[in-house]
């Protein structure tokens, strides 16, 4: 990066922001769409991707600032800037604020949250933890703990609905909100979408017998802010996650 972007003057680097950009479509079989010709009757063709990912970055008009990583390495937000890690780490204050099979979302308390997949099982719902992850992914752009090898119990908490986030208030498109619970959210449910302020977004369940029927008016208790091929959607796990209206 040029040095122009670290002189506090007009436009800065981001720290740390440097990304590939790699959705979903830009692939088949595991493998990038390249440039591909084609033939046709009048005229000449050629469609597809580089087979060069992109990398994309952020930046401001405010002054640059160096991000201390190595203090937050025990954080989930530290999670998010790795894809995979060279070793095990201690997240600490891991609270668990929900459970579902052998799945969990756990959440630091002024801070992100993360989806634990498949290695939840003995991780109560409204425990504190220190967990020792070995292993993280990014399935269809989700961010997820995929190894646990170690779980410390600190603490129990009761209301742990305080720790999920108000649909009203926030963007529910913003990815930086990916693998919240959010709650108060309502909407018209038609074709597998929740209608609402004239915008829509998927509502997914594995068990589709737990969706909705078309036109039904719902509201949220309960869904785990998710993504799924670089798209935003909603999942419930459970009947009591919302209510027809």
């Amino acid at each position: 990066v040029t040095k122009n972007l670290f002189d506090n003057q007009g436009i800065s680097y981001v720290d740390n922001s440097f990304k590939v950009f790699k959705p979903y479509y830009l692939y088949k079989n595991k493998k990038i769409t390249s440039w591909k010709f084609e033939k046709l009757t009048r005229h000449e063709k050629i469609h597809g991707y580089s087979d060069h990912l992109p990398i994309i970055a952020t930046f401001s008009t405010q002054p640059f600032v160096k991000k201390n990583f190595s203090q937050k390495k025990n954080t989930i937000e530290y999670l998010y800037t790795q894809e995979k890690l060279a070793e095990p780490i201690f997240i600490n204050n891991a609270l668990v604020i929900y459970k579902h099979e052998n799945s969990a979302v756990v959440k630091q308390k002024e801070g992100r949250s993360i989806w634990v997949y498949n290695c939840a099982k003995d991780l109560k719902y409204g425990f504190e933890y220190q967990l020792l992850v070995s292993k993280i992914d990014r399935f269809n752009g989700l961010k997820e703990i995929t190894r646990i090898d170690k779980k410390i119990p600190i603490a129990s908490f009761s209301n742990i609905e305080k720790y999920y986030l108000d649909a009203s208030t926030i963007d529910l498109f913003n990815e930086r909100y990916q693998n919240e619970i959010i709650t108060n959210f309502k909407g018209v449910f038609k074709k597998g979408y929740l209608h609402f302020k004239n915008k829509k977004i998927k509502l997914y369940a594995k068990n589709k017998k737990l969706l909705p029927k078309n036109g039904q008016k719902v509201i949220i208790h309960r869904a785990h802010l998710s993504i799924f091929r670089s798209k935003v959607q909603l999942v419930i796990y459970k009947q009591s996650d919302f209510d027809v209206i």
